[in-house]
């Protein structure tokens, strides 16, 4: 049982860090595209200033995107524990 626990772990961090780099990826897209044309342009992201400014839910989101993969992982890994068991 403990390794269905740790896998699911392992599961949700890699969910987090993947959400956390299509997040990032969507936010640049959609920042970039609201910005006027110019030729040469710089953008420049205060990363403390940004989560000083989020909503206390906004900062809940890492712990929901994490659960959501410890889930999947524990659904996941417990079913093939079962099925483990199951098998003469």
């Amino acid at each position: 049982m403990f390794t269905v626990i740790l896998r699911s772990v392992c599961v949700g961090i890699a969910f987090l860090v993947v959400s956390a780099f299509a997040g990032g990826f969507a936010f640049a897209l959609w920042f970039s595209r609201n910005l006027p044309a110019a030729p040469q342009q710089e953008v420049g992201w205060d990363l403390v200033t940004m989560y000083r400014n989020m909503s206390s839910t906004t900062r809940l989101l890492p712990l929901f995107f994490f659960a959501v993969g410890f889930l999947v992982g524990y659904r996941y890994f417990s079913r093939s524990l079962q099925d483990k068991r199951a098998r003469p």
